[in-house]
């Protein structure tokens, strides 16, 4: 997969480290008007029961580039990349888009990572409320 997102200007990220490249990078472009596409979970998730460890990286870019987050959820998407395997799929996956989400929105008596902590949790919380949604339109489906 990390191939397919490089050929259409993908930034690349070392997982598991403070990247402060690929944070610099995705805030330079945001600053450029372009949009962003992160995946906060950082993997594939297997299940829709488990709630994976959310890297808040989108938050801190969000904020560095003050630009607002639209949450999206993906369903289907194991089916095209299933892990473990290198190629994707031609198959069928269904996304949705929300309302989008400022830091500004937190409330205002919240510190600095206090807001960034509420930002992170309403956005993750936005996309598994869409995510479950979409995944019940289309049984089967993850």
């Amino acid at each position: 997969v990390r191939w397919a997102f490089s050929r259409v200007g993908g930034i690349p990220v070392e997982r598991g480290t403070a990247d402060m490249k690929c944070l610099r990078a995705a805030q330079h472009a945001l600053q450029r008007g372009e949009d962003v596409l992160i995946f906060p979970e950082g993997t594939r998730i297997r299940s829709r029961e488990i709630k994976p460890e959310v890297h808040g990286g989108f938050a801190l870019i969000a904020q560095m580039g003050k630009a607002p987050v639209n949450p999206l959820a993906i369903c289907g998407w194991s089916d095209i990349t299933p892990a473990g395997k290198k190629l994707m799929r031609p198959k069928k996956c269904w996304i949705r888009a929300g309302k989008a989400i400022s830091l500004s929105d937190a409330p205002a008596e919240l510190k600095r990572k206090e807001r960034l902590a509420w930002f992170e949790s309403e956005a993750m919380s936005r996309v598994y409320a869409m995510r479950d949604d979409l995944c019940a339109e289309h049984p089967g489906r993850f």
